[in-house]
């Protein structure tokens, strides 16, 4: 009788972490990740206070507390980051193989890096989103800041969105100025957006060097050691000048060619982003 009891109690935990799926024929769990290294103190269901191991599922928010970082090792092996003072919403996740899923991440606020391992099928099936910037990604290492500067006398607020690109390639899509970039590696594009949304800033720029090696950084031990986060307060200190503007100007400019010939061959990566988005949103996961 008690190895009855155990098989059902055991057969019920397998049923709430894993899904058959019919059209792959194989299980695939419903859980995205788990929490493998932590510092301080992290959320998520609320205030409900994280621990390592624990699991992470679909449509839940994380959030940390001021000093603490926390680490997560996705189903498709995607390592995570999230920073101090940060919240990340998984707002999608529809997941068959390592190879073939597709997620929307959104960066409410703070500070987060991501190594996705695998290379998704489809173009920009992972897409990372902070306030009016979409990036798309299918196997890189990137790092996106979403800060949040409050007026407290006006009540007002400005959204700094930060994305670096460490490896592989990425696309940007910034809703506000309606226009598509590609970054490539060691590249940034800091955008700035007041409380009207009109665009205060939008720069594209060379990582120094060094400060690209410090924050490739390899990693010893992933569950030992957290790996440096993209600062973009210094950034912020640097003026504009002629490389910089070219740089951005390049990318649109290359972007542009791009998009016309894609208009010839099939639909531009902003429309293909956006038609992503609302076939996740009618979906169910």
């Amino acid at each position: 009788m008690k190895y009855l009891f155990f098989f059902i109690f055991s057969f019920s935990l397998f049923a709430q972490e894993f899904a058959f799926d019919k059209e792959s024929q194989s299980v695939i769990p419903r859980y995205l990740g788990k929490v493998i290294l932590l510092k301080g103190q992290a959320h998520h269901k609320g205030d409900q206070i994280l621990k390592i191991d624990d699991k992470i599922y679909p449509n839940e928010t994380l959030t940390t507390e001021k000093g603490s970082l926390i680490k997560l090792e996705m189903v498709d092996m995607s390592i995570l980051t999230l920073g101090p003072k940060s919240s990340l919403t998984f707002e999608k996740w529809k997941y068959k193989t390592k190879s073939d899923r597709e997620a929307l991440l959104n960066l409410n606020v703070g500070k987060m890096r991501a190594h996705f391992k695998v290379k998704a099928k489809k173009d920009n099936a992972i897409q990372i989103k902070a306030s009016h910037v979409s990036m798309g990604v299918r196997g890189t290492e990137v790092m996106v800041n979403h800060l949040i500067e409050r007026d407290d006398n006006k009540d007002q607020s400005k959204h700094i969105t930060h994305f670096a690109t460490l490896s592989g390639r990425t696309l940007l899509y910034d809703k506000a100025k309606d226009y598509e970039i590609e970054q490539e590696a060691g590249e940034h594009y800091l955008s700035i957006l007041d409380h009207r949304k009109k665009v205060i800033k939008s720069e594209a720029h060379n990582l120094d060097p060094n400060e690209w090696e410090k924050l490739k950084a390899k990693d010893k031990n992933p569950r030992k050691y957290f790996k440096p986060l993209l600062d973009t307060n210094e950034f912020l200190k640097v003026t504009k000048n002629t490389t910089t503007t070219n740089l951005l100007l390049k990318r649109l400019e290359e972007s542009k060619k791009k998009a016309s010939r894609n208009t010839r061959k099939g639909p531009s990566w902003k429309k293909t982003l956006k038609q992503l988005n609302q076939r996740l949103n009618q979906e169910e996961l």
